[in-house]
């Protein structure tokens, strides 16, 4: 919120233009900063509430495991009711 403010301050300053130029552009950089660390901090504490970025749990529940078409023996090979 200062930061903002301060920008705000900066369009009505009376300073040499190429200074206010580089305030700006240093106060914009702050901005982008705490907002990069805002979002980072709130994919963190998502990440360990098991949310993913679009808000669906991603701890397993609910999702569809693919059981195995049938028996399968030792070798690999799937046993089958009738003999080959």
């Amino acid at each position: 919120m200062q930061v903002r403010t301060m920008l705000e301050a900066l369009k009505k300053s009376t300073e040499p233009k190429p200074l206010i130029q580089e305030a700006i552009k240093y106060l914009r950089g702050i901005v982008g900063d705490l907002a990069q660390r805002k979002r980072k901090r709130e994919a963190k504490v998502q990440a360990q509430q098991g949310i993913g970025p679009n808000g669906h749990t991603t701890n397993g529940v609910g999702a569809k495991e693919n059981p195995p078409a049938g028996p399968v023996d030792g070798t690999g090979a799937q046993e089958t009711p009738w003999e080959v």
